[in-house]
């Protein structure tokens, strides 16, 4: 049986929107006649951001399907699952398309009660925030934040499908290492490229000493977390994976972050799918079986064979990390072609896949939400230093325009 939250660790019940945000705040609230509620002083307030392309009366169906759904006022919900009596989170529904779930679970629980939402529904998928959205974040930090305030940045890449056993050395015993014992299997550890690096410093730091490393060693590349600061306290962390971390005192300025951050998203998402719409009618090369918007991601150095087949087989598995599900039709000992299904909408995605690139042909209703997903496990799996291009513009420069106009409409810089 799976671990269950604490008592303290569900949210109270409430009438209305200022008492929940007062709770989130750490302020007391009125539960009862004579009962208080406070949020305990060691939790912190979570977000998750997850996406669905269809109309808002879809949108709570398919948030329902993981839950009760209790409305509180036209945009906020709060849900809990059929056999508990209090609320485990809040949904924010001020974006129909992008429902954000607010908690004050353990990040383990939260990340496994989300898991469990999403599978819930073919509708739901999490935001994908990948390394060049997150670069685009740090950049506005960069200048719209004081340089002797602190940051955060987290880099993380691992070869996982460079994977080879290491076998032990004949005289490994004189090392002192433990021999293996008569019958047993010997476990050897994994020989793969793997970094995993975390940096809180200040902002000068960063962008003088350490960012610029990005230039030297390809994992650098892979950003997978970047801490916005608060205007007081400590700040917002960001995640890849679409979750958000309230490290400051103000859960009302935590949400307004997540919301932008949505703003940004949704444009960058906006302009892909424009892009595939105009682009509909318009057959992509002579010989193009059907119209749609190229996607093409250019290696940084070409993948070893073994690494690719690895890769490739994975394609097989329903479960496989990018949510991509098809069966690999090989062109040879390097390339391979995958009719694959997107498990988001359940969407077909015609994939070509060599040891030097990948190649797609979005046709038109295909969510962004496809290329988002795709770019960051590439990033995070495959090469951190993979070159994106969507039609005839990098993926980074679309990022980078869409992130610009959004802090425009926002106010921002």
């Amino acid at each position: 049986m799976p671990p269950q939250p604490e008592a303290h660790q569900y949210l109270p019940v409430l009438n209305d929107r200022p008492s929940y945000f007062r709770y989130l705040n750490r302020r007391p609230v009125r539960i009862a006649e004579g009962e208080i509620a406070q949020m305990p002083t060691r939790s912190t307030v979570s977000a998750y951001v997850l996406e669905t392309s269809s109309p808002g009366t879809r949108t709570n169906e398919a948030l329902a399907s993981g839950g009760v759904l209790t409305p509180i006022d036209e945009t906020l919900s709060c849900l809990r699952r059929a056999d508990e009596s209090r609320p485990w989170a809040l949904v924010e529904l001020d974006s129909e398309r992008f429902p954000t779930v607010y908690t004050v679970l353990p990040t383990s629980l939260a990340a496994k009660r989300i898991s469990d939402l999403q599978r819930s529904s073919v509708v739901l998928d999490r935001t994908w925030i990948s390394s060049s959205f997150l670069w685009q974040l740090w950049q506005h930090v960069e200048t719209s934040v004081p340089e002797h305030r602190f940051s955060q940045i987290t880099f993380e890449h691992e070869g996982i499908f460079s994977h080879r056993p290491v076998k032990p050395e004949p005289d490994r015993e004189q090392w002192g290492h433990n021999a293996v014992a008569d019958g047993d299997t010997p476990q050897y550890a994994p020989d793969r490229r793997k970094t995993n690096l975390k940096v809180a410093e200040r902002i000068s730091v960063l962008r003088d000493i350490v960012l610029p490393w990005r230039d030297h060693y390809s994992a650098l590349s892979s950003i997978v977390q970047i801490r916005v600061p608060a205007y007081g306290r400590g700040g917002y962390d960001v995640f890849h994976d679409g979750r958000f971390s309230n490290r400051s005192d103000s859960a009302s300025a935590f949400r307004d972050l997540v919301r932008d951050v949505i703003a940004l998203y949704a444009a960058s998402t906006a302009t892909i799918e424009e892009d595939m719409r105009v682009r509909a009618n318009r057959p992509f090369g002579a010989s193009a079986a059907f119209a749609g918007l190229p996607l093409y991601m250019k290696f940084s150095s070409p993948l070893d064979t073994q690494t690719f087949k690895r890769w490739i087989a994975t394609f097989r598995r329903r479960n496989n990390r990018f949510r991509l599900w098809g069966n690999p039709l090989f062109r040879g000992p390097s390339k391979a072609h995958i009719y694959a299904v997107d498990q988001h909408l359940w969407q077909t995605v015609d994939l070509e896949i060599s040891t030097t690139h990948l190649r797609a042909v979005l046709p038109e209703r295909t969510c962004g939400n496809v290329v988002h997903r795709l770019v960051t496990s590439v990033q995070r799996f495959v090469d951190p230093a993979v070159t994106v291009y969507l039609g005839d513009q990098t993926y980074d420069t679309i990022i980078q325009d869409a992130s610009q106009r959004a802090w425009r409409d926002r106010g921002g810089q």
